[in-house]
């Protein structure tokens, strides 16, 4: 049996037409997106495949169209329909006084050219449509993070009471040494203090001081980012009453916001992988883990801070790229877990 890619890429188009794994998919797909975070993760990926697609087939039609005078025909072809677009291409056109007659074969490489703009346009359309679409969703966010809120309230508090607790073991032991009680009496007492302080501990697992400053910082951050970004989001479609230019600045504000919940983030899981051991198999697929998440924050990271600039400096192109990293990361880790 030959193993050439040709035979392998036949078996896996078989394979993905199957109706058995047809059917498998739509299942999964189903219950993936019975979660706001699966919705979001498969919406995210659609959305930056698409822009990828977009930016992929730019730059084939850019290839296709070479000559100026058929790239203008098709840059004005890309307001009619795909149809009309494909065989307007066979006409003569005219650059300056110069006839240029497109011959059977630049007629053909011309059509196919204005084709992948036209579906690039179509696929940024649906990039384009899916990131508000997102943006929509996000709208509730505040609710998650009064949750979120409400866990770190709790992590403090169990802080306090364990705390508290090892103050009162502490007294009870200096108390028993100076009253000298018996034996039986100093068992019942330590046992007594031992106890309230798992009890409290068991409540909410207490963080370190430097895990609850990170927790706090990245909730601040993003109460910041989702109010800003609602705000600005509402007033587009009329419902809040900031300007155009006052938008502009909430969606920037928007971004430096989260660029804060980035950078602490990526810093708790640097902080992380230096103490991440592989000694076991469930470590190292912690490790692999947490690497993942260090290239989805590092890729997102140079995105927020262009987002965060009045004037950005990255590409479309870049930004595309960038933004399908976490995409790509985020879907395969639900798809995954599902």
């Amino acid at each position: 049996m030959s193993d050439s890619p040709a035979s392998r890429a036949k078996a896996v188009a078989s394979a993905a037409i199957d109706p058995a794994n047809i059917d498998a998919f739509i299942v999964k797909l189903n219950k993936v997106m019975q979660t706001p975070g699966g919705i979001d993760a498969v919406l995210g990926a659609v959305c930056y495949g698409a822009r990828l697609g977009s930016v992929i087939l730019n730059t084939a039609g850019g290839r296709a169209l070479f000559h100026e005078p058929v790239r203008q025909l098709a840059a004005v072809l890309l307001a009619l329909p795909t149809r009309a677009s494909a065989s307007a291409l066979v006409l003569v056109t005219s650059s300056g006084n110069k006839n240029t007659n497109i011959t059977t074969a630049g007629a053909a490489k011309a059509a196919a050219g204005a084709s992948a703009l036209v579906l690039a346009q179509r696929l940024r359309a649906l990039g384009t449509l899916l990131t508000e679409a997102r943006m929509m969703l996000r709208l509730w966010g505040l609710l998650s993070m009064y949750v979120w809120a409400r866990q770190l309230v709790g992590q403090l508090l169990a802080r306090r009471r364990v705390a508290a607790a090892a103050q009162k073991e502490k007294a009870a032991a200096a108390a028993a040494a100076a009253a000298e009680p018996s034996d039986k009496t100093k068992e019942g007492e330590e046992k007594a203090a031992v106890a309230e302080k798992e009890a409290a501990a068991k409540v909410v697992p207490p963080t370190s001081t430097a895990e609850a400053l990170v927790g706090w910082t990245q909730l601040l951050s993003c109460i910041v980012y989702q109010v800003t970004e609602n705000a600005a989001y509402l007033s587009g479609k009329g419902v809040l009453g900031a300007t155009p230019a006052q938008q502009g600045k909430l969606y920037r504000w928007s971004s430096r916001a989260f660029s804060v919940f980035v950078a602490a983030e990526l810093g708790r899981l640097a902080v992380q992988s230096m103490h991440q051991t592989t000694d076991t198999p469930a470590k190292k697929a912690q490790a692999i883990e947490l690497h993942k998440n260090m290239v989805r924050y590092a890729s997102l990271a140079p995105v927020m801070a262009h987002w965060g600039m009045e004037k950005g400096f990255l590409s479309d192109v870049s930004l595309t790229i960038l933004g399908f990293i976490p995409a790509a990361i985020q879907i395969h880790k639900t798809w995954k877990e599902t």
